[in-house]
């Protein structure tokens, strides 16, 4: 999976593309450390993500809770059919920010 961040203005954006599979959700953990993620608003851009699996959804978790733990927010933009469809099976839909 490809990870690329951008920050502005007190909001951290990052772009995933690919997979996030078991690899991809540590490669984003790894990259995106909480101490980068602190004090930011998080965009999550789904533009190019192919795929999410129950370990990308747990790193969601992971974001989530740290951004709340700070009083902050997680959005998660430009999701595809077939990623919108896995969070609607979960349940995901009713507690993130997808846009």
């Amino acid at each position: 999976m490809e990870i690329t961040s951008n920050k502005v203005e007190g909001t951290l954006t990052i772009f995933l593309e690919g997979r996030m599979d078991t690899v991809g959700a540590q490669e984003l953990t790894d990259k995106i450390t909480l101490e980068e993620r602190k004090g930011f608003d998080l965009v999550l851009d789904f533009a190019k993500l192919q795929y999410i699996s129950s370990a990308g959804l747990r790193a969601l978790i992971v974001f989530k809770k740290d951004a709340e733990a700070e009083g902050k927010t997680l959005k998660i933009t430009h999701v595809n059919p077939v990623v919108t469809e896995i969070f609607q099976a979960t349940g995901f839909n009713r507690f993130l920010n997808i846009e």
